[in-house]
């Protein structure tokens, strides 16, 4: 199975000065900075010292398998490429891209030594692609291509880089060996040249024995179809079978507790995918009397795919007493467009947990989506939904943990744990009007778009909210509605003096892009007993923040103000391990705090190659030393290794 992914920059030639005579010793380097998880480059410099124009050199570059994808037995081969652009005079992203549209604009570029440059592959196997010099570096056969495979003991590529040094019309050697058509104007001899050798990484592939679905005599997957209502009731025994025909077949029972709330309805169709039609519901009876009841848990395994239509229901609701957990763990794909939730719909004791687990697929949640973990006065519980082994998490709708708490001492509070194990985390909650415009809970009304929300009312002490990629993660905020509202990842608690909690991003060998009101854990944090709100964003490589929208109510980008008296500001922590902290223009990065007696609270930006900020950070970055060279760590410590951290097997 194969995932694309994004480009990633390894390495970069230097510059040479091509004279028509020796006049100095001059070192042309290509620097590589192995940030990849996937693969290293060496040597760390090619150095061409001391060349006369006409000359050949050569030089190797050996691309290998880095040791981390050696040691995960999941991933068998990269596909990559060696490109070459103009080199800026002043290495940065922003230089990099504007000599990419004018790349004869000597007075911030060099000019092109790219022609003069080929790449040989050593072709054992006889996998890559050669390209020899005197090329059009922009044309799509001027790109030399390379794959690396565990699986054909391929795991080393020797290329031999080969300059061809230009010699200048008039004063080239008589065998004509370099084509007139590069031959250099005699009137930049002394000149400095340049050339940027870029290794992108197009994709890896995967030698994971996913789970097989069933096939049917057209070769396709068998889909099991639910059309209509099918609940369990454990109030009988056995527990009773009550609707639709078509999961009847897969349905087992566990009452291995003793409790209610352990109790489970199983339902694994093996091969088989699963369809939950629009308008289905699956649920299980309470049990109990009058206004105590359980409610027994659902699990669903499938080893292919599972849908479930908009306004269809997977639900689990107790009253008074403790609910049982929601398993979904599917072996391929999982496609959320109704809802999931479980419920404890009285006073005392909590719903359960909710999971969703792909192994080699993806979660995808529609607009129509909803993830609903709803408690009251003795808290909340966890929201897990997690890529395991190969595949992406993708958000288009509402995950939200939420409690309506009038207890000094609840047990639990929301929290939301997202995770994907070699994939990349999208938060789409960037659509131009809410989901839910005039969404009422306890008292209160808010408008409600998509996103990652624990929500807490009537009591000081929030939740938190979790997300982890291996790839890169990207969180689309919004603006403001006619309500008070949440940003696209967010964490608060409601009530006098609550607050904020805590959002934790990690990319481990990815960037993370955050726009609009992305992260969000504004509260007055009036309450010193528990930590104020906080915001963490960690990336093994680039953090980029913007602000897309067309006013002030598009931010803060990260938002961990506050307000009131005796308020304090909360804490944003901001680290890009082997790359850069881009704040753009427009983006607020904040922490401020406004009212009598009121204390800031703190920003800190940390990167390995360098904080730019054309947007605004307030109070300004508490820490402006490791602003940039905090590069002796690779990538942030995860949360979790594997979805075993989690209770699951596929």
């Amino acid at each position: 199975m194969k995932k694309l992914l994004q480009p990633k920059v390894l390495g970069a030639l230097g510059v040479l000065i091509i004279v028509g005579v020796l006049v100095s010793t001059v070192q042309v380097g290509a620097q590589v900075v192995s940030i990849d998880a996937n693969l290293s480059i060496s040597p760390n410099i090619i150095s061409f010292e001391t060349v006369f124009p006409g000359e050949v050199h050569y030089k190797p570059l050996v691309v290998n398998l880095s040791d981390s994808f050696l040691g995960e037995d999941i991933l068998d081969d990269v596909e990559y490429r060696i490109v070459q652009k103009p080199k800026p005079r002043i290495d940065s992203p922003e230089e990099r891209e504007y000599c990419s549209h004018f790349p004869n604009d000597l007075t911030r570029c060099y000019p092109s030594l790219c022609p003069y440059l080929s790449k040989t592959a050593d072709n054992t196997p006889a996998n890559d692609t050669s390209i020899p010099a005197y090329h059009d570096p922009d044309a799509p056969s001027s790109i030399a291509y390379g794959r690396l495979a565990k699986s054909d003991n391929d795991i080393e590529d020797n290329w031999v880089i080969d300059l061809h040094t230009p010699c200048f019309r008039g004063q080239c050697d008589q065998t004509n060996s370099v084509p007139e058509h590069y031959q250099l104007d005699p009137s930049m001899n002394g000149q400095v040249f340049g050339c940027d050798l870029v290794v992108e990484v197009l994709s890896i592939s995967y030698n994971k024995k996913c789970p097989t679905c069933e096939l049917g005599p057209d070769g396709q997957p068998i889909v099991i179809e639910v059309a209509n209502d099918i609940s369990i009731d454990f109030n009988q025994n056995p527990p009773a079978y009550i609707g639709d025909p078509a999961l009847q077949p897969y349905f087992m029972y566990s009452k291995a507790s003793s409790t209610p709330s352990g109790w489970n309805a199983i339902f694994d169709t093996g091969g088989k995918s699963i369809h939950f039609g629009s308008g289905v519901t699956l649920t299980t009876v309470p049990v109990g009397t009058g206004n105590s009841k359980y409610a027994p848990g659902i699990m669903i395994k499938t080893k292919c795919d599972l849908v479930a239509d908009a306004s269809s229901e997977i639900i689990v609701h107790s009253t008074n007493q403790d609910a049982g957990d929601i398993v979904i763990n599917t072996g391929h794909n999982a496609k959320i467009n109704g809802l999931i939730r479980n419920q404890q719909g009285a006073s005392l004791r909590r719903p359960g947990n909710i999971t969703v687990a792909a192994w080699c697929g993806d979660i995808t949640q529609g607009k129509d989506g909803w993830v609903d973990d709803w408690g009251r006065h003795a808290g909340a519980r966890t929201i897990n939904l997690l890529a395991c082994d190969v595949g992406n998490i993708e958000i288009n709708g509402l995950v939200l943990g939420r409690a309506s708490i009038n207890s000094p001492n609840p047990k639990s509070q929301p929290k939301i744990n997202v995770a994907s194990f070699a994939g990349s985390v999208a938060v789409n909650a960037n659509t131009t009007q809410p989901l839910y415009p005039h969404f009422s809970y306890s008292g209160s009304t808010k408008s409600m778009w998509g996103g990652l929300i624990s929500w807490i009312s009537g009591h000081y002490k929030p939740g938190a909210v979790r997300v982890q990629a291996e790839k890169d993660i990207t969180v689309r905020g919004h603006g403001k509605g006619t309500y008070d509202s949440f940003g696209a990842i967010s964490a608060k608690a409601f009530s006098s003096g609550s607050n904020g909690g805590l959002v934790d991003v990690r990319s481990l060998s990815g960037n993370i892009s955050g726009s609009d009101r992305a992260f969000d854990v504004e509260a007055r944090n009036a309450n010193d007993t528990i930590p104020y709100g906080a915001i963490n964003l960690a990336s093994g490589k680039n953090i980029f923040l913007s602000r897309l929208g067309l006013n002030a109510d598009f931010g803060p980008t990260l938002d961990a103000r506050s307000s009131g008296g005796g308020s304090h500001g909360g804490s944003n922590f901001i680290r890009a391990y082997q790359g850069a902290v881009t704040n753009g223009t427009n983006s607020v990065i904040s922490a401020d705090a406004t009212g009598t007696n009121s204390t800031d609270g703190t920003n800190n930006l940390t990167s390995c190659t360098g904080v730019t900020n054309t947007g605004t950070i307030f109070p300004a970055d508490a820490n402006g030393v490791d602003n940039i060279g905090a590069c002796a760590d690779a990538e942030p410590q995860p949360m979790w290794q594997s979805c075993a951290d989690f209770g699951l097997n596929p």
